[in-house]
């Protein structure tokens, strides 16, 4: 992903704005691109050092030099560099230092110290090639480490790629964003929605009477906490926005460090269905449903397909859908994790506020909020746990939610 020093912006009365690739741009970068894919396509085995002395070799004009340092910081992160299997160059440091300072005691005028001789006496006892102690020596430090795999990606491609990147990395310093989200039909959306929460990211949710979608969604930048991590997973949520039928994007970026934020501004969509590609659910929710399955509790758990809508107050997207064999009684359940508190509270007001369907929302200990702020008698409650989600705690809520219902029916 770039850094924000190899995003070319511009900031004009208080809105940043990306400098996108021109045809003539794409048209100088492009030897160079081609020159950076053809020495990684054919660089495997090869160290980071001699990668990085390669990639050097093409002249790039004046202009273009950051946008050629970020499109090669782009090519480089889809490079896997590593150690050859069974080096183990601190064990080997140790015998040829050990048998060099040996060595250099006992060299003479006459018969001084000879480099080359120790490293054929390591070579000898480890019944290998001087060349391959010497290869090993400094495996471990980063520049020394060789190519192990490319993620081929063509020049023309990555040209496509490039101002999506760019902005990827602005969203990077963002304190908070709201997207106005048209899809081309409910199935869309609920995908959408299930990326969403499978980044994990803070949103708030609600449908304006024109059938757009209104999302507010949490910034790195505002959050107390994890926000390296988080703007991570916010700034991979931009593909998939992309593929909505339209959006129109704002966002307050803490650009730099002794200013006011400014605001960035971002619109399209490529008006496919491509939002329909299947998202899995994130690995702690797979896990409980794992662990719930291995229950044979009467109760059958699925993903959720369903957006809980609350006009006037909000939505909200479950992760899972429990059903009771044999009375088809369901339950939901939103997976909070630990973000933000306010994102808990959000989902308060939506209880409180009328939603009818029977939901369980869980979150982190870490998040500091009583399960008591939801009265038991509401359809939806909170169940805070420790570590990770207990399939057996949520069994238990579910069959106490059905006996209260029953008693009430």
């Amino acid at each position: 992903m770039l850094t924000a020093d190899r995003v070319r912006v511009r900031v004009r009365k208080g809105e940043l704005s990306i400098r996108q690739l021109d045809d003539k741009a794409r048209a100088r970068l492009r030897p160079a691109v081609e020159h950076y894919v053809a020495v990684l396509r054919g660089g495997v085995g090869r160290t980071l050092e001699a990668i990085e002395d390669a990639l050097g070799e093409v002249d790039v004009p004046p202009r273009d030099i950051k946008t050629a340092q970020g499109l090669e910081k782009l090519l480089m992160d889809r490079c896997t560099f590593a150690m050859d299997e069974g080096v183990d160059p601190p064990d080997l440091r140790a015998a040829v230092f050990t048998r060099a300072a040996a060595a250099r005691r006992v060299a003479t005028r006459e018969a001084p110290f000879d480099r080359m001789a120790v490293l054929a006496e390591v070579a000898a006892e480890r019944e290998t090639t001087v060349e391959s102690i010497e290869d090993g020596l400094f495996a471990d430090l980063k520049q020394y480490q060789k190519l192990q795999s490319f993620d081929v990606i063509e020049a023309d491609a990555l040209l496509d790629r490039y101002d999506i990147e760019q902005a990827k990395a602005v969203l990077l310093r963002a304190t908070k964003l709201t997207v106005d989200v048209q899809f081309a039909d409910a199935g869309a959306a609920r995908q959408f929605f299930r990326r969403l929460k499978f980044r994990r990211l803070l949103y708030r949710l609600a449908r304006r009477p024109d059938g757009r979608y209104h999302i507010e969604i949490e910034g790195p930048f505002g959050l107390f906490q994890s926000s390296t991590r988080y703007g991570l997973q916010l700034a991979l949520m931009l593909p998939a926005l992309y593929e909505a039928a339209q959006f129109a994007l704002e966002a307050e970026v803490c650009w730099f460090k002794d200013r006011d934020p400014v605001i960035f501004r971002l619109d399209g969509g490529a008006g496919d269905d491509g939002a329909r590609k299947r998202t899995r659910l994130p690995d702690d929710v797979r896990q409980l449903v794992k662990r719930f399955k291995a229950l044979d509790c009467g109760w059958s758990v699925r993903s959720a397909r369903r957006i809980l809508d609350l006009p006037g107050v909000g939505l909200c997207v479950p992760d899972l859908v429990f059903t009771h064999d044999e009375s088809g009684d369901r339950v939901y359940l939103e997976v909070m994790g630990y973000w933000s508190r306010k994102a808990v509270w959000d989902r308060v007001d939506l209880v409180e506020g009328g939603l009818g369907e029977p939901i369980i929302f869980a979150l982190s200990s870490r998040l500091r909020v009583s399960e008591k702020v939801l009265d038991h008698e509401l359809p939806g409650e909170l169940y805070v746990y420790k570590g990770v989600m207990s399939a057996r705690i949520i069994a238990e809520r579910l069959d106490a939610r059905r006996a209260r219902a029953t008693a009430e029916g």
